[in-house]
């Protein structure tokens, strides 16, 4: 099995952790669709994930539910589509998985 190490210097993650052992990462993507692996791994670890730049349009948004079966997902997307055609690459858009417990 292949394991990508999060602190790679393309990934900017930070751990942070309260009284209550409330885990709560950050976690700059740079589209989510190609760092699910990543994100797998931050839920293994976290109970709140804060994700930005995940380049999602609002259709893709329920993909974030697919990413971890026990974390339930939200999601905005970044990205105008009200004319119709999206012009360039997709940017933005901000998201956090939580933990039920």
């Amino acid at each position: 099995m292949k394991t990508t190490l999060v602190t790679q210097a393309t990934i900017e993650t930070t751990m942070t952790t309260n009284t209550s052992n409330l885990r709560i990462c950050s976690f700059n993507c740079k589209s989510v669709k190609s760092s699910v692996a990543e994100v797998k791994m931050l839920c293994a670890n976290s109970d709140i994930i804060l994700l930005q730049e995940h380049w999602l349009t609002n259709d893709d948004i329920p993909l974030l539910g697919n990413i971890h079966h026990e974390f339930t997902a939200y999601g905005e997307s970044a990205i105008d589509l009200s004319s119709g055609i999206m012009k360039g690459r997709p940017y933005g858009g901000v998201s956090f998985l939580c933990y039920p417990d």
